[in-house]
């Protein structure tokens, strides 16, 4: 069962340190990070360092809404609006970005367990060591700070604040008051008046890999990209503009960019204390060359003065170098709900037309899925960790009633990524069943999150489908074979029944 494999784990450490390593939230086991800030800091660097990470989980925490209806393992009040503006700005269309949704949901969710929590972190070795020194002597006038991860000297990861950490950037309360006081009503609406430490902070986690301390999962990038009118001008993906055009192109990569992240969390903070979403500066001109992308954005609403004293550090840059560079062209404007298309069409003018964001209703379950009855079997021979949750992604945005199926048994896909299948098995009648897909993400979610192997990296499973009239269980397996035949539709009246369907036989047989 899932519950009693996640319970023995713990019962099955010494008692003391059980009750020191562990803490205990809604019912779920949290482990966080300890950041380790050397000595050789200042007492204001270090109370700087300190504020700007209580100011990076603020960021990430702004990503959730509150989904206090879906129940399942993880937090039972946190979901991620896909349907939302800075969903498509920052990590592009709705059609291409299912895949990379579990890998963007869980990446926050770590960035905002990485609290001080010193017990924990001993027992399961989550430290993060923070210097003030340029230990690498890779600091540059306009850069931060950076993070290595493979140092043996240090034996964990360790983030180094450059000075124009400290001298150049302001915190984030500072930017806030001046953005409140903001009579023109400009500045909430151009991310880059939130660029502070708060960005850096957020930013330099996510390049963190390799440790149980890890944030996003296989590590996150600065990655590159080809632009300007022959496709041969290399530009690093920092900021908001580059940020929006990588995830214009190419939604896998913009799922591993550090500043597609920090840019997405400041979005959504700046809209939930704002009040209105910033849509500024606007996604960069594939075809234009970067002076020619900064040139428009200073006519932007918003943009920042550029003879004021700070400006300078709003355009400070990590120490990194980029990572996987992109050739892609952008998607067709076709790939994104129409709502979005006027982004699309006025790349080259200094505003956006206001656009008709749909309202957002989140996904409600029909019934809560019972964690006690899932059945984990993970083996060699099972799917990876990975491709699991990207499949699992498929099914977090949609709000359909699963089909009414008259049917016996049978099976059917309803998210597949990879060698990762979740299926749906049918084991009697489902015309009455009034479940939604929010339902069948919920019972996968308990076997990946339940189920999963660490050190082998895979997951498999499956847990009965609880809603009534819905008899069946939900698989979490390997993909084999094409997509199986499920159980027939009702079949409709005879003048309505669909083109290439034979209706005849009392249900509808499709070709």
């Amino acid at each position: 069962m899932v519950a009693a494999r996640l319970i023995a784990s713990v019962l099955s450490l010494p008692l003391l340190a059980a009750s020191l390593a562990v803490r205990q939230d809604d019912g779920d086991v949290h482990i966080q990070t300890t950041f380790q800030i050397d000595q050789g800091c200042s007492k204001d660097q270090t109370k700087i360092i300190e504020q700007g990470q209580k100011d990076a989980l603020e960021l990430a925490k702004a990503v959730f809404d509150d989904c206090s209806e879906l129940k399942t393992t993880a937090d039972h009040h946190k979901c991620i609006n896909w349907e939302s503006q800075a969903v498509a700005d920052y990590f592009g269309p709705k059609a291409m970005n299912r895949g990379q949704r579990e890998r963007i949901y869980d990446t926050f969710n770590k960035a905002i367990d990485t609290k001080r929590h010193f017990w924990s972190d001993w027992w399961n070795d989550r430290y993060v060591f923070v210097f003030c020194r340029d230990i690498r002597k890779a600091c540059r006038d306009d850069s931060p700070g950076y993070t290595l991860t493979n140092d043996a000297t240090h034996g964990y990861p360790y983030i180094v604040y450059c000075p124009a950490f400290f001298k150049s950037l302001s915190d984030h309360q500072t930017l806030v008051d001046k953005i409140k006081k903001d009579e023109s009503g400009q500045k909430k609406l151009n991310v880059k008046n939130l660029r502070s430490r708060a960005t850096t902070v957020l930013h330099e986690w996510l390049h963190i890999k390799g440790y149980s301390s890890t944030v996003c999962e296989g590590g996150c990038d600065d990655t590159d990209q080809w632009i300007g009118p022959n496709g041969n001008e290399k530009v690093q993906t920092y900021k908001a503009g580059r940020t929006k055009l990588l995830a214009s192109k190419d939604v896998e990569k913009a799922a591993r960019t550090n500043d597609n992240y920090a840019y997405f969390a400041m979005s959504m903070w700046m809209q939930k204390n704002f009040d209105t979403y910033p849509p500024y500066p606007k996604m960069w001109d594939n075809s234009k060359s970067r002076k020619d992308n900064e040139e428009n954005e200073k006519s932007e609403p918003g943009n920042p003065d550029p003879t004021a004293p700070d400006t300078a550090a709003l355009e400070l840059e990590d120490s990194a170098q980029g990572d996987a560079s992109t050739t892609n062209q952008p998607y067709a404007k076709e790939t994104y709900p129409d709502w979005y298309w006027p982004v699309l069409e006025n790349l080259d003018k200094p505003e956006t037309p206001q656009l008709n964001v749909p309202a957002w209703e989140v996904p409600v379950l029909q019934v809560t899925p019972d964690v006690e009855a899932g059945h984990c079997q993970t083996d060699d021979q099972s799917s990876t960790i990975d491709d699991c949750y990207a499949a699992l992604g498929q099914l977090t945005d949609s709000l359909n009633m699963v089909p009414p199926l008259s049917g016996g048994e049978g099976y059917e896909w309803a998210g597949i990524s990879g060698n990762c299948v979740i299926q749906i098995h049918y084991t009697d009648n489902w015309k009455d069943c009034n479940a939604t897909t929010a339902d069948i993400h919920a019972h996968a979610q308990l076997i990946v999150e339940g189920c999963a192997d660490g050190g082998k990296g895979k997951v498999g499973g499956y847990i009965p489908f609880t809603p009534e009239k819905c008899p069946g269980t939900i698989d979490v397996t390997v993909k084999n074979g094409e997509q199986p035949h499920p159980p027939t539709q009702p079949a409709p009246p005879s003048d309505q029944c669909p083109l290439d369907c034979d209706c005849s036989s009392g249900t509808a047989l499709c070709s």
